[in-house]
């Protein structure tokens, strides 16, 4: 009788969690099918949002030309010679160092008329003078997108080419200019004398009265090229693989910090002793940071093979003045304003010395200069009236 008890009781323990396990499984198969509902319900309640939002898009699509007419893509003269102006306004701060003008007359000019190229190769002018030279290519590439044959963009976009050691996209850039010189200078470089002689050739016979093509085929076709000529070939915007250089320049130019951008430079050195762009910067910090004694050596370096770049002769003779040096700083400076069609700074530091010196004869005729490209130069008028007034006569007329 024990033995059959135990028995019931246990079938009856073994039925009860039967049933409990059942119950179990019941609840979370329910469950489960309650979530896999709701899961179903919210991907068709997304996609039925989506399909409302895309048909919202596609109808607001076909009223925006009634609710917004279609901008006018025709120019406004007005608005372009504005832009214009301010384009040129911006390139004289440019030359004159005033480069937060600069800045903001060149960016107005881009923000008036961003469908003319000048307005982009005008704010490339401002970053040319930092040396930033990834944001010059790519304005001048945006000024060239909208004027395939756009002359500044293929004359710039083929200089920062060659400096960057992409000779072939220079040569692209350089095919398409209607003046060839650039193309006969890439040749010549190059050592493609018969091409080089052919393409300066023909510059020549367009413009006889030019002297530089003619110069250039007659060095071709002897094969001897004069230091002066060795140093026109070379790139005009030297690219440097080291981010070193960029920076040095923004701590000189923009930050003014030129006690940090001695190190910079040094560190693009370091990984290029040949790097035209950091030895010019290397002086120009020297300089600024107040070690004058210094700085010469560095600008030397660069004119054995740049002898007429602007800024290493403008360096020169600034490092030549600040110790004491004068006549040498004004043979310099002499020279750099001779080989500039347009005034430059070395105007200005001729003009202020020979006044300072009271010799209004020279005064006179670098203050007329300076005045007819800056006329609001802070001091000039007054300086070229006083010379007036002294010499009783006008100073000669500069060409612009």
């Amino acid at each position: 009788m024990d033995i059959l008890k135990s028995i019931r009781a246990s079938r009856l323990e073994r039925s009860r969690i039967a049933r409990s396990e059942t119950d179990r499984l019941d609840s979370v198969l329910a469950a489960s099918l309650q979530a896999e509902e709701r899961n179903t319900q919210r991907r068709w309640l997304r996609l039925a949002v989506l399909t409302v939002l895309l048909l919202t898009a596609i109808g607001v699509s076909a009223l925006l030309p009634n609710l917004y007419p279609p901008l006018d893509v025709s120019p406004d003269p007005a608005v372009e010679k504005e832009a214009r102006e301010l384009v040129q306004e911006g390139q004289k701060h440019v030359s004159g160092l005033r480069l937060d003008k600069a800045r903001t007359e060149l960016r107005m000019a881009l923000k008036l008329a961003p469908r003319l190229p000048e307005t982009w190769a005008g704010l490339a002018s401002y970053h040319i003078y930092y040396h930033q030279l990834d944001k010059v290519e790519g304005l001048m590439r945006k000024a060239l997108a909208l004027n395939p044959e756009y002359l500044p963009a293929l004359q710039i976009l083929g200089e920062v080419a060659l400096g960057a050691g992409r000779e072939d996209e220079a040569e692209a850039f350089w095919r398409r200019c209607p003046d060839k010189t650039n193309l006969g200078r890439l040749y010549l470089l190059q050592g493609r004398l018969p091409e080089a002689v052919r393409v300066l050739e023909e510059e020549a016979g367009k413009a006889p009265g030019q002297r530089l093509p003619r110069e250039l085929a007659d060095a071709a076709r002897s094969g001897r090229l004069t230091p002066e000529i060795r140093a026109f070939l070379l790139p005009r915007f030297p690219a440097s693989r080291s981010p070193f250089t960029a920076r040095g320049w923004w701590l000189l130019l923009k930050e003014e910090r030129p006690g940090a951008a001695i190190p910079a430079f040094a560190r693009a050195l370091e990984e290029d002793p040949g790097n035209v762009s950091a030895l010019m910067g290397q002086g120009w910090a020297l300089l600024k940071a107040g070690r004058t004694r210094e700085c010469g050596p560095w600008f030397e370096r660069v004119l054995r093979v740049r002898p007429e770049d602007p800024v290493t002769l403008n360096g020169m003779a600034s490092c030549l003045r600040a110790e004491g040096k004068i006549e040498e700083a004004i043979a310099v400076w002499t020279k750099m304003d001779a080989l500039s069609p347009v005034p430059t700074s070395a105007a200005r530091h001729l003009a202020r010395i020979y006044y300072e010196r009271k010799d209004c004869e020279k005064a006179s005729t670098y203050l007329a200069k300076v005045l007819k490209r800056y006329p609001e130069e802070p001091g000039a008028a007054e300086a070229l009236e006083d010379c007036v007034k002294k010499l009783g006569r006008r100073p000669p007329q500069t060409s612009p």
